[in-house]
């Protein structure tokens, strides 16, 4: 099996980034930096009892997860910003990150997709990652061209019937 490609830094090299996902992440991260100040600030400020109750040591032992949790999410995101480059902006010939494209199934269903970051997911489910099956199956591909991809439900089958440089 093929490992990841590492970059310089420490980390597997991931997929590109569009500047949308990219800011979104800054975001996320400034935002959970803040978070885990005040909680850290909050948790000097009760731990200063070193003989509290069963309850105040059960609610550090959960503050103490808390901050782990923001660390490591920040340190997901720090990893991602690192190692993903910039999406180039895609064209409308083929597709690439950053691309919206119509799908058409073979039971005549359709479905319009962004290929981009979750971090770009607006909460309906319109986006796809380029390292998912069909987000794999996409990449380069043109309008007209079929595409199988393995789904939970199966392999199934679409052919792209609309190619656009974004939305």
């Amino acid at each position: 099996m093929a490992t990841p490609e590492r970059s310089r830094a420490t980390g597997p090299q991931h997929a590109p980034l569009t500047e949308t996902a990219r800011r979104r992440l800054e975001e996320e991260r400034e935002l959970l930096h803040e978070q885990r100040r005040d909680l850290a600030d909050s948790m000097g400020a009760v731990g200063a009892d070193p003989l509290g109750d069963t309850g105040d040591q059960s609610q550090a032992i959960e503050n103490r997860d808390r901050l782990r949790r923001f660390d490591d999410r920040i340190a997901e995101i720090d990893d991602r910003l690192a190692n993903s480059g910039t999406a180039e902006p895609p064209t409308s010939d083929f597709v690439a990150v950053g691309s919206t494209v119509t799908l058409e199934y073979e039971d005549g269903g359709r479905a319009t997709l962004r290929i981009g970051d979750i971090a770009e997911e607006s909460g309906n489910g319109d986006v796809i990652t380029p390292g998912s099956p069909l987000g794999r199956a996409l990449i380069g591909r043109a309008t007209g061209d079929s595409i199988t991809y393995d789904a939970p439900e199966g392999k199934l089958r679409a052919t792209l019937v609309e190619l656009s440089a974004g939305s």
